[in-house]
């Protein structure tokens, strides 16, 4: 500091501790001592300009509010549209709009009765269901030969076989009768059986047919040449007729009961079959019938006469 400027305060600083002893002597009441006169260099405050440090302590400001997310829960509340509106079925009321009578006289018809036929179904008797059984009856060929074209003359009805066959050099034919006693009530079926012999050769492959005979003949004299007329086919032949076997034709149309019925047995092949006559001990020519059970009679409509009310 240089003299020039320091001289000022120096003086300043004196005047006021001047001011303060005068004052200090004032309030006492005394004048002043040898030591309140003598001024001392006592320092007074000065005023300093002593820095204030800054404080650096940061004001947070704009502190950021975290963001509320609260999630709201979907509405899956249907909203129902075209909602239908239920038909009225207000029933409108019938009007009966009376109408008025009138006093037209109208004819009332009488009780007059007067016969009249009216059919009703009165049926007659009839077998009771399932009371019926029925028989079943055998009965052995009564006659039966065969008879050759070869030898047209010559009478077999005494042998022990029947034979079929139909060839350009050879031709057999066989003749059964039979006399069935004993039938009633409608025959339900007729079967005639025969079996072919146990040797060999005399099985075929294709069995004769049968026909009802129409003329009459015996067992001892009938041949080629004298054998009877014979029909219409009454049992289809066809199909292999093995050796020792029975063979069965369904002859149910040429049976109508009892009496005697002739059948002959055509062949249809060059196939030669041999079979039992009446003459063997077993597998004789039979002829089964079944009887006894004829169709209940159809229920009359028997006529009655009923009054009615002919207006």
């Amino acid at each position: 500091m240089s003299t020039a400027s320091s001289s000022p305060r120096i003086g300043t600083l004196a005047l006021i501790v001047t001011l303060m002893c005068a004052v200090a002597i004032l309030g006492h009441g005394g004048g002043p001592t040898a030591a309140q006169d003598a001024p001392t260099d006592t320092p007074t405050s000065t005023p300093t300009d002593t820095p204030v440090p800054p404080t650096d302590t940061p004001i947070p400001t704009d502190t950021p509010v975290p963001p509320t997310e609260t999630p709201i829960p979907p509405t899956d509340t249907p909203i129902p549209t075209d909602t239908p509106v239920p038909p009225t079925d207000t029933p409108v009321p019938p009007t009966e709009t009376p109408i008025p009578p009138t006093d037209t006289p109208t004819t009332v018809p009488t009780d007059t009765a007067t016969a009249t036929t009216t059919p009703t179904g009165t049926a007659t008797a009839s077998p009771t269901a399932g009371a019926c059984v029925p028989t079943t009856r055998s009965f052995v060929a009564a006659a039966d030969a065969f008879v050759y074209q070869a030898n047209p003359t010559t009478n077999s009805g005494a042998g022990h076989e029947l034979r079929a066959k139909l060839s350009a050099t050879v031709q057999y034919e066989s003749y059964l009768r039979f006399d069935p006693t004993g039938i009633s009530g409608g025959v339900a079926s007729a079967t005639l059986s025969l079996t072919s012999a146990n040797y060999a050769g005399s099985e075929t492959a294709s069995a004769p047919e049968a026909r009802i005979v129409t003329g009459t003949w015996a067992e001892g004299t009938i041949t080629w040449a004298t054998k009877p007329a014979y029909g219409a086919v009454i049992a289809a032949g066809g199909g292999a007729w093995p050796l020792n076997s029975p063979r069965t034709w369904d002859v149910t149309a040429a049976v109508a009961g009892n009496g005697s019925v002739s059948f002959a047995l055509v062949p249809i092949s060059a196939d030669t079959v041999n079979a039992n006559s009446r003459e063997q001990t077993s597998g004789k020519p039979t002829l089964t019938v079944t009887f006894g059970c004829a169709a209940p009679p159809t229920p009359t409509p028997t006529p009655t006469t009923a009054p009615t009310d002919t207006p």
